[in-house]
């Protein structure tokens, strides 16, 4: 028998109607997935006569599922865990269209967003070793990693029910037009408000930015009577992130390090954008108030001073915000 072929390894979903009913996949998404479901059992250890366990396998306690992925960013694959991980997005546009991410911070954000069915597969081209689904999946966090002369990275971590016989939806493909995005594309606005975030940016300072956003979503058990032992409902925890930004040691960086100092907070836009005509354009805005979690670390590199700042999110009274993402690109609806 065959061996499965990695490169054949499938990762796609559908966004659900109804949050935990399982849809069709709509469309593969390119990238490395890893998909882990998951058991816990009870291996009794009372005494049973011989000096050996006698568990009889042990029995099942919960089950559901994780799927850990990685990938290029782009303009279009961002939006399932934009969606699944912060909030349904309020589209406006005619073309290009306009997907705009605000958390719900004051109430319960796990009715605000949306789920998934994803489908996962292990092939060697004719036989399909491992073929599952998992419904209700949802983004726990996701993480933008951005360095100069690398592409725009993306990992993201989803729960999901339990895992489900499955036959793959056959003949998909990436989403059309999808665009990879170059970091050194990436624009740095620090202010001091709300009410100018996005207006000073920070021109040969930033050499690497790492985003970390956890979302607050975790799988809420209940005792339902669910045969298959799976979470019912989502619960709606802190949303959190924090943003690592390594600098070229001159007079912005020396700035920011007195900001420390003061222990002000920071209004910080990561922004890029493909610079096309209207009409065509496609833009990310990751927008965060933060203020400064450590003090300063130092090093060289290539002969220049580096000083990395990590900065924790922080809500803005002015603002009345603490993080938004708006995404431009050519999608009329949600892939």
């Amino acid at each position: 028998m065959a061996s499965a072929i990695y490169p054949l390894r499938l990762f796609q979903y559908g966004f659900e109607t109804v949050k935990g009913t399982a849809v069709p996949a709509t469309y593969k998404i390119v990238g490395i997935a890893t998909y882990t479901p998951e058991i816990d059992r009870e291996f009794e250890e009372f005494p049973r006569g011989v000096r050996a366990p006698v568990t009889g396998g042990g029995f099942t306690l919960r089950k559901g599922s994780m799927l850990n992925f990685e990938g290029n960013l782009t303009y279009e694959e961002v939006l399932l865990f934009l969606e699944s991980g912060l909030k349904a997005g309020v589209l406006t546009g005619a073309g290009p269209y306009t997907y705009t991410y605000t958390p719900t911070i004051n109430a319960n954000a796990a009715t605000s967003m949306k789920t998934a069915t994803i489908e996962f597969v292990i092939d060697d081209g004719s036989t399909k070793h491992f073929q599952r689904e998992a419904a209700f999946a949802v983004t726990r966090s996701f993480t933008i990693d951005l360095a100069f002369n690398q592409p725009a990275k993306i990992t993201a971590e989803m729960f999901a029910r339990a895992e489900q016989t499955s036959t793959v939806t056959a003949g998909l493909t990436p989403i059309t037009g999808r665009t990879q995005i170059p970091s050194n594309l990436f624009k740095v606005f620090i202010d001091a408000s709300g009410g100018t975030i996005g207006t000073t940016q920070k021109s040969t300072l930033i050499r690497s930015a790492t985003l970390n956003v956890t979302t607050g979503f975790e799988p809420d058990y209940t005792l339902d009577g669910l045969a298959d032992l799976d979470f019912t409902q989502v619960d709606s925890q802190m949303l959190n992130a924090t943003l690592d930004l390594t600098m070229e040691h001159n007079a912005d960086a020396a700035t920011e390090i007195g900001i420390w100092r003061s222990g002000s907070v920071r209004l910080i836009r990561l922004k890029v954008d493909n610079g096309a005509a209207a009409g065509a354009n496609k833009a990310i805005t990751f927008d965060g108030a933060y203020k400064y979690l450590e003090p300063p670390a130092f090093s060289e590199e290539n002969g220049i001073e580096i000083v990395t700042m990590k900065l924790g999110l922080e809500y803005d009274q002015t603002w009345a915000k603490a993080f938004e993402v708006i995404v431009i690109n050519g999608l009329a609806a949600l892939p």
